[in-house]
């Protein structure tokens, strides 16, 4: 009897942990680059917009990043500001010294 009732405590927790984990999730990425209809040029974090160069986004934001994350394949930058890359205020993408998009997390 108390096999089962530790049967039907722990078995729902188990199939919520798994129903939870979505290994096929789609990267954000992906939705960066099949995004073809939303016109950012206009819009800015700071002064800093889509086009501006890798040393205006430091100017403008008066600071370094404080994270750095480089990818080779495709080859891009991305400068994180924030306290960690997963708590992070803005983020900005550096494709051949430009920005590319930018991002902002529900911290800023």
């Amino acid at each position: 009897m108390r096999i089962k009732n530790y049967f039907l405590f722990i078995f729902p927790l188990i199939l919520l942990l798994v129903a939870s984990c979505d290994p096929s999730s789609t990267p954000k990425e992906k939705y960066y680059l099949s995004t073809k209809s939303t016109n950012l040029e206009s819009e800015n974090v700071q002064s800093v917009s889509i086009g501006s160069s890798k040393y205006e986004v430091a100017s403008y934001l008066k600071k370094k990043p404080k994270f750095i994350e480089i990818t080779e394949q495709p080859r891009y930058t991305t400068y994180i500001y924030g306290k960690s890359t997963e708590k992070y205020d803005v983020e900005f993408k550096i494709v051949d010294n430009q920005v590319c998009y930018r991002e902002r997390n529900t911290y800023w």
